[in-house]
């Protein structure tokens, strides 16, 4: 009827009160019953198991993954994944920042088409998937050699240095063409 999780010395219990314990025997297929007014049962077995799992990369914070506890066995034995993963994570946000001006970009650098713009919604695309499957591909390549790390960050900098470039030189442009065809009409 009610029941309390308590931890005491000897570690944590479940205190039950006024149920019943049911169990089948395996061979047999017997049900056996107990009735109680007061049960006690010890979860201290279960608690060794918790607390000596090795913590995988993608649960981790931060500086865990940067500077890994070469003390401890399982960190020693995957630093390059944990900093690989820590790099990746710095690494993150300026993908969504390159996306956004790959698509900027494409569609701002060129002449208004009433048609539509689906070619260069396709180029948008493909270089989104490219830089996304080369960005998988660095990092794999950094779990296992880490010279290879900075190549990371230069893959997620490339496209916004290079969409920033289009986007600056396309409003040069069109605003000499602006400049000239209003002096044509003049």
């Amino acid at each position: 009827e009610r029941g309390a999780l308590v931890v005491t010395d000897e570690g944590p219990r479940v205190l039950m009160i006024h149920g019943n314990r049911q169990e089948v025997q395996r061979e047999s297929g017997q049900l056996s019953l107990l009735y109680f007014d007061r049960y006690t049962f010890d979860l201290g077995q279960f608690t060794g198991r918790l607390e000596s799992r090795w913590r995988t990369p993608e649960e981790r914070y931060l500086d865990e993954l940067l500077w890994p506890d070469y003390d401890n066995e399982g960190d020693a034995y995957y630093a390059n994944k944990l900093i690989t993963e820590g790099h990746q994570r710095l690494v993150a946000p300026l993908y969504a920042l390159g996306f956004v001006l790959i698509a900027l970009a494409s569609l701002l650098s060129g002449e208004f088409d009433r048609r539509g713009q689906t070619k260069r919604i396709a180029v948008a695309v493909g270089a989104v998937v490219v830089v996304q499957a080369a960005g998988i591909a660095i990092q794999n390549l950094a779990a296992k050699h880490m010279d290879a790390i900075p190549l990371m960050y230069l893959n997620a900098a490339l496209p916004i240095l290079v969409s920033g470039f289009i986007l600056a030189r396309g409003g040069r442009l069109r605003a000499a063409r602006g400049l000239s065809a209003a002096t044509d009409a003049a």
